[in-house]
């Protein structure tokens, strides 16, 4: 209750005297600047302010509140002070714009208070379009548009959803064509990697196996031919050998019975 009643008789003596006879005679003036600018939506009040710190962020965060982009070019430049990257950012998040994030190019920054994730094209696309109320598929986390599009910079994985990459190592693969970049392979549970195929590896997109080898465990894991006349006996997960039908498993072999 206290704290409320000192805040009304702060804000009172900011409109009878005005902020910069309140600013000038406390000892933080810069975010005393900032704290009005921001409220009035005033970028020219973010002149007043020294530190280029402080500067910076009361006009990012006024080009964010009044989706006023042109500000961040005017961010001051010099040590803890927010890049015009991070201004942009911010705005295309603020406002649910992702197209605003193609002015950020191939710049990376670290996190700040602001950006915790830090700034790149990539994270404010993704975050400028976290809940983008636009459209009911096509965008980042959607299911992927007919067709299999994707909006902006999105790609259609091959589970039918938009992410922000798909067919590096480790990843989903992309979709149109069982996209993995490199020489990386899509293998049947659509997931990138370096070899599938091979024995005990995982079976490639479409269930194919190396020669000799056939997809066993549910169409998953490659694995030598076994059951059939003159190959190895199979296994099951009880670990029970067993061959075809008409067959027997004698020394770990199928052969006909007799």
């Amino acid at each position: 209750m206290r704290r409320g009643i000192i805040a009304l008789l702060f804000i009172s003596l900011f409109f009878m005297a005005g902020c910069s006879f309140i600013c000038d005679n406390i000892g933080d003036s810069d975010h005393c600047y900032k704290f009005f600018a921001e409220r009035k939506g005033d970028a020219k009040g973010c002149e007043n302010i020294e530190k280029v710190g402080p500067k910076s962020k009361c006009l990012m965060m006024i080009a964010a509140n009044t989706n006023n982009v042109k500000l961040c070019k005017d961010l001051p430049i010099g040590f803890g002070a927010y890049s015009k990257f991070e201004c942009y950012q911010t705005v295309a998040i603020k406002t649910g714009d992702p197209g605003m994030c193609a002015r950020i190019g191939e710049y990376t920054g670290s996190s700040t208070d602001v950006s915790p994730s830090g700034v790149s094209k990539k994270t404010c696309i993704e975050k400028a379009n976290k809940d983008p109320g636009k459209s009911s598929c096509g965008w980042n986390g959607q299911a992927c548009c007919e067709g299999g599009v994707c909006k902006e910079e999105f790609k259609c994985t091959m589970y039918g959803v938009c992410e922000t990459s798909c067919g590096e190592r480790g990843e989903n693969c992309c979709m149109l064509g069982s996209k993995c970049s490199g020489s990386l392979q899509c293998t049947s549970d659509y997931q990138c990697v370096e070899s599938c195929g091979g024995k005990f590896e995982k079976c490639c997109l479409g269930r194919h196996c190396g020669p000799g080898l056939e997809c066993l465990e549910g169409g998953h894991m490659c694995n030598f031919i076994c059951g059939e006349l003159d190959t190895q006996c199979c296994a099951d997960s009880q670990a029970n050998l067993y061959c075809n039908e008409n067959l027997k498993c004698v020394d770990k072999m199928c052969v006909t019975e007799s």
